[in-house]
C-alpha cells in the first residue's frame, strides 16, 4: 500500500523489524525453544519452523548460501552500496561488519545480535536488515511527493517522488520505484528558486522521453485480467510433470497451464508485469494455445506458444523436423500471417471491438513445445539454429519446460525471455 507520508511507511517498516511478541515466546516455550531476548519476530518465526521441521516432515536445515552471505555483506556496507566486485564471499562477515550489524539491529546501544547459521534463519535476518536499512534511509531522506531525486550512481537521471510503499520503496512519476538508500534529494517540493524549477523541468522532459517507450497504463489495463504475479510452487510443477508423463496428447498439459499460468509466466522477466492469455481466437481455427506478454521500458513483447503432444517425434532419422514439429512451426507462421492482415483488429481493446493484444506484431516470437528429451533422434543443430535466426521460432521438449519452471533446476542467469535462452542440457 502506498503512503503520501514517509512517516506512515516508516511505521510499517518498524512493525517488520519488531522483536518477537509474547505469543511467539509462549509458543516457543511450549515446544522447548528458548528465544533470545532481542530476537526479531521474523527470525523467531524461522527458528520455530526449524524447531518443528521433524514433526512437520520438512527437509533438513541447510547452510546459508554464498548469495545470502554476499547480500549480507552488501547490507553491512556502511555506504549502502552493493559489493562492487560481485564476488561470492570466502568467509563469514568481518568483525567490522558485525560491529556495524550491531548498530543496524540495536537502537538501545546494547545489541546482542545472533546471526542465523542456517539458510532459513539467514533469510529472515536479511529481511530484517533490509527493512532496517530502508528505514534508516527514509528517516534520512524524509521524501515527500514532488521532491526531485536522482540515483546515487546516476545523478543525471532525475525522477519525481509520488509516494512511499509500505516496504519503503520510493514510487516515482512514470511508474517506477527504487529503494531510498539508492537515492539523493536534488530539490525539495517546497523549493521555489530557479535552480529547483530548472530541475523540475528537466525531470519532466526526461520522464516524457521514457514514457514513449514504456507501455501505457491504458495498454496495461487491457491486459490486467491476465496478469500473473505469483511464482509456481513445487506443487504446480509436479502437476505439470504428471500431465506431461501421463498425457496421451497435449490437452492435459494445456489444461494444467491454463489452471496455473504462473508456470509459463515464470519463464519471462518483466518490469511492468507478465500476462498470459490462453486460447486466443484469431479467427476461424487459428487459436494459439497461449499468447504471453512480457513488458519493459521498450514496450510490450509478445510470444506465441504452440503445444504439441509430448509423445510426438521431434525429428526424422536425418535430423530434420518430423511431421508434428513441422505442423507446430506452420501454426505459428499461420498466426503471424493472420496478424499481418488483421493487425488493427488484433491490437484494439475489447471495448473497441478488438482482440485486446496491444502492440502485438506480426513478427512476434514463437515457441513450440513438443516431445521428450530422451526420445531419439534429436533435431540437427543447424536446423534449430536456422529456425531461431531466420524464423524467430524456438523449439523445446517438455523436459526443458519442466527444468525451466522447477525452482530446483531452473537456471539463475538467463536473458529476458525463453526465446533467447541457450539450451543448458546437451541432450536437446
Amino acid at each position: 500500500m502506498p503512503f503520501d507520508r514517509w512517516e506512515d511507511a516508516a511505521a510499517a517498516l518498524r512493525e517488520t523489524i519488531a522483536f518477537a511478541d509474547d505469543e511467539q515466546r509462549k509458543f516457543a516455550e511450549s515446544v522447548g525453544l528458548q528465544l533470545p531476548a532481542d530476537v526479531p519476530a521474523l527470525v523467531a518465526a524461522a527458528m520455530l519452523r526449524e524447531k518443528l521441521r521433524d514433526p512437520l516432515r520438512e527437509a533438513p536445515s541447510e547452510l546459508p548460501t554464498d548469495g545470502q552471505l554476499e547480500y549480507l555483506k552488501d547490507l553491512l556496507d556502511k555506504t549502502g552500496e552493493p559489493n562492487p566486485t560481485r564476488e561470492a564471499p570466502s568467509g563469514p562477515p568481518t568483525d567490522g561488519q558485525l560491529e556495524y550489524l550491531k548498530d543496524l539491529l540495536d537502537e538501545t546501544g546494547e545489541p546482542d545480535p545472533i546471526l542465523g547459521n542456517t539458510k532459513l534463519q539467514m533469510s529472515a535476518w536479511l529481511d530484517v536488515l533490509s527493512a532496517k536499512r530502508v528505514l534508516q534511509a527514509l528517516e534520512r531522506l524524509q521524501p515527500v511527493p514532488g521532491d526531485v531525486v536522482s540515483r546515487i550512481d546516476r545523478q543525471d537521471e532525475l525522477c519525481a517522488v509520488v509516494s512511499v510503499s509500505g516496504n519503503g520503496r520510493i514510487n516515482l512519476a512514470g511508474g517506477r520505484s527504487i529503494w531510498p538508500h539508492r537515492l539523493r534529494i536534488e530539490a525539495r517540493a517546497s523549493d521555489k528558486d530557479s535552480g529547483a524549477q530548472s530541475l523540475r523541468q528537466q525531470e519532466k522532459n526526461q520522464r516524457a522521453a521514457r514514457a514513449r517507450l514504456a507501455p501505457s497504463v491504458a495498454k496495461l489495463g487491457v491486459l490486467s485480467r491476465y496478469s500473473v504475479t505469483t511464482n509456481p510452487t513445487q506443487a504446480e510443477v509436479e502437476l505439470l510433470r504428471r500431465a506431461v508423463k501421463d498425457g496421451e496428447d497435449e490437452r492435459p498439459i494445456q489444461r494444467c497451464l491454463e489452471s496455473h499460468p504462473e508456470l509459463l509466466a515464470t519463464l519471462f522477466s518483466s518490469s511492468y508485469g507478465t500476462f498470459v492469455r490462453p486460447q486466443v481466437s484469431l479467427g476461424g481455427n487459428k487459436v494459439p494455445d497461449f499468447a504471453v506478454a512480457s513488458t519493459d521500458s521498450a514496450g510490450i513483447h509478445w510470444v506465441l506458444i504452440e503445444l504439441e503432444s509430448p509423445r510426438a517425434a521431434v525429428a526424422t532419422a536425418k535430423g530434420t523436423l518430423a511431421r508434428k514439429a513441422r505442423e507446430g512451426v506452420q501454426q505459428i507462421d499461420d498466426w503471424r500471417e493472420w496478424l499481418q492482415l488483421n493487425l488493427d483488429y488484433a491490437r484494439r481493446p475489447p471495448d473497441e471491438q478488438g482482440l485486446g493484444l496491444p502492440d502485438i506484431r506480426p513478427e512476434a516470437e514463437g515457441i513450440v513445445f513438443i516431445g521428450r528429451r530422451a526420445a531419439p533422434p534429436p533435431v540437427a543443430v543447424g536446423v534449430r539454429r536456422r529456425l531461431m535466426e531466420q524464423r524467430r521460432i524456438t523449439m523445446h521438449s517438455y523436459d526443458w519446460l519442466l527444468d525451466a519452471v522447477d525452482p530446483r533446476t531452473r537456471p539463475q542467469d538467463r536473458p529476458r525471455a525463453p526465446f533467447h535462452w541457450p539450451d543448458w542440457a546437451q541432450e536437446e
